[in-house]
């Protein structure tokens, strides 16, 4: 998804909801709507096409600069 579009966020959340969210990482969200599983609010971005994470302490909005610096696994397994 990152090759594709060449953005991201990195939604960061507070260490007392760091625990229960770890799930997130732990699933693909081509499989579930993560904002819906995880009772979240996506809010729009400033610079990117990608939500932040309204209950989440901090988000860092990111640009792809190099693809080469993801691996073509990535790719692949996203296509799976």
């Amino acid at each position: 998804m990152v090759r594709n579009s060449r953005e991201c966020v990195i939604n960061i959340p507070t260490v007392d909801r760091g625990a229960k969210e770890v799930g997130i990482g732990n699933r693909a969200g081509r499989d579930i709507d993560k904002f819906a599983e995880f009772g979240l609010t996506a809010v729009p971005s400033a610079r990117v096409g990608a939500p932040l994470i309204e209950e989440w302490y901090a988000s860092f909005e990111c640009k792809l600069a190099d693809a080469r610096l993801i691996p073509l696994l990535c790719s692949i397994e996203a296509l799976a």
